[in-house]
């Protein structure tokens, strides 16, 4: 599989956002559903009380914001709008609490801002330019 690190292959999170970039009937709405779905398995899985502000550390979340960079950047431009698709969907849902029916904030727009923070923001920049202005094809 193009160049992709051997261990995120097998997870979840990777067979969701490569589907969508290159099987013709994946759907950003399905792919943020299946997201959604191993999101709330994750919440059910932590204690909530302990979180500060609502918000939480999201593995998915992690894992969804670091592999969306590595997928569009082995991914063919034309190939590339069902991703950018599925990272604006993925901003607008809200995520609840499934014990205690509260909002939670975690996201994908959380977890670009601490990539930005981490990376630098030129980087993240150069990235989502690279995904929605193409590089035209040579002959």
């Amino acid at each position: 599989m193009e160049n992709y690190d051997p261990d995120l292959i097998p997870i979840q999170e990777f067979k969701i956002l490569h589907t969508l970039a290159t099987d013709p009937n994946a759907s950003a709405p399905n792919a943020v559903r299946q997201v959604l779905n191993l999101t709330t398995t994750e919440l059910s899985s932590k204690n909530t009380n302990d979180w500060p502000r609502n918000h939480f550390e999201s593995d998915v979340a992690w894992n969804i914001g670091t592999l969306i960079i590595d997928i569009a950047a082995n991914t063919e431009p034309v190939q590339q709008p069902k991703l950018l698709d599925f990272i604006s969907r993925l901003q607008k849902v809200t995520v609840k609490d499934p014990k205690t029916g509260r909002r939670l904030s975690v996201g994908i727009s959380d977890i670009f801002g601490r990539i930005c923070r981490r990376l630098g923001c030129m980087l993240l920049i150069i990235v989502i330019s690279l995904i929605t202005n193409p590089t035209p094809q040579r002959n």
